[in-house]
């Protein structure tokens, strides 16, 4: 690399994107036909395949051998291993965008205000942190800050991934089974939001024999024309908490503890009953078993 590249390079140096500890180029040409930035699109979209067909557990690692690859392929220049480093460290600023609204679309209260200063003070300590080889004599560091940008966000996807998995966040909402028949014959009526209305509660299959699958749903007491609001499914035959052992299933109304809404009773009459009620103050429907 002559005198005169790593003068453009110098000078071409910037910070990128709010909170993005990581050096790219303004209008170094990586070679004749493709720019620096071309470069980090042509990679990100490589590695973002290569981590569709990559097992979860391996993601770190088929990214490390991913950047390996790619500085090899680009003849291991200091440019070239900036530009690998950048594109593994947009695949998990993506993935950290993606985890962190699914985690503050959850979270409620003081705890989703903790969340949200926790982030904003890493974002700082990143930039910081990374920031620190910026002071280094020689060009060889600015693939190193690039990489610590790059290490810190999947670190920090895994921290937030365990945060919605087991932190205190209101539950997702179930996808419904397809097409679910509701069985009008296990219907009772009870008022399950707690909102002065008699509800109504059924209960529904779905799927083929082998696959099928036991659906909760309800009607609404205040609203009327539309049929059964999905809540909840569960597997039958399955060998989960939550499976059901038939499908010859029996709904009952359970009186709740005082103050709280009713209980409905899902038993089939051959595993433990399952148990739904509304939780008000969190706005979200609760299955339980015993």
């Amino acid at each position: 690399m002559t005198a005169r590249s790593l003068m453009r390079i110098e000078k071409g140096l910037r910070w990128i994107g709010a909170g993005f500890v990581a050096w790219t180029l303004l209008s170094v040409p990586v070679s004749a036909e493709e720019s620096y930035q071309d470069g980090v699109k042509v990679e990100t979209q490589r590695l973002g395949k290569i981590m569709e067909a990559c097992k979860p557990a391996a993601k770190k690692t088929c990214a490390d051998k991913f950047v390996e690859t790619c500085s090899e392929r680009r003849r291991w220049t200091t440019v070239a291993m900036m530009l690998c480093h950048e594109a593994a460290y947009r695949h998990w600023d993506s993935e950290l965008n993606r985890v962190y609204k699914q985690v503050m679309g959850r979270a409620e209260g003081v705890f989703k205000k903790a969340v949200r200063d926790a982030q904003r003070k890493w974002l700082a300590y990143k930039d910081a942190r990374c920031g620190v080889y910026g002071h280094f004599e020689g060009t060889m560091w600015r693939p190193v800050a690039v990489a610590c940008a790059a290490d810190m966000t999947l670190r920090r996807v895994g921290d937030l991934a365990e945060i919605r998995d087991v932190g205190p966040l209101k539950p997702a909402a179930p996808a419904a089974p397809p097409n679910i028949i509701w069985d009008t014959d296990t219907t009772v009526f009870l008022d399950f939001n707690c909102d002065g209305a008699k509800d109504q509660a059924i209960f529904g299959l779905s799927g083929k024999s082998k696959t099928q699958e036991g659906a909760v749903g309800w009607i609404d007491g205040k609203t009327t024309g539309l049929g059964p609001q999905f809540i909840f499914a569960v597997p039958v035959g399955g060998l989960t908490q939550y499976a059901l052992c038939g499908t010859d299933v029996r709904l009952e109304v359970v009186t709740g503890e005082k103050g709280a809404c009713p209980v409905l009773r899902v038993d089939d009459g051959k595993c433990d009953a399952l148990f739904v009620h509304h939780d008000a103050k969190r706005g979200a429907w609760v299955l339980n078993r015993n």
